[in-house]
C-alpha cells in the first residue's frame, strides 16, 4: 500500500471517528454537569426565612463538588 494511500485511509477513518469521539464528548459532559448539580443540590440545607418560606441555598454553604476527568 503506498503512502499516499494509507493517509488517504486514514483519513477517512479519522473522518468517522471524530465525530462520533465529540458526540461522546459531549454526552459525558452533560452526564457530569447533571451529577454535580444533584449532588449539590442533595448536599445544600433546606432553610426558611423569617416569613416561613423557603429561602435559596447559598453557595457559601455547599463545598464545591470535584471529577476526575482521567480514569
Amino acid at each position: 500500500m503506498t503512502k499516499a494511500l494509507q493517509a488517504v485511509c486514514l483519513a477517512l477513518v479519522l473522518a468517522m471517528c471524530v465525530p462520533v469521539s465529540a458526540g461522546a464528548t459531549s454526552r459525558t459532559e452533560g452526564i457530569t454537569c447533571g451529577a454535580s448539580g444533584e449532588l449539590a443540590h442533595e448536599q445544600a440545607p433546606s432553610t426558611y426565612g423569617a416569613s416561613g418560606r423557603a429561602q435559596a441555598p447559598s453557595t457559601k454553604v455547599s463545598p464545591p463538588l470535584a471529577f476526575s476527568r482521567s480514569l
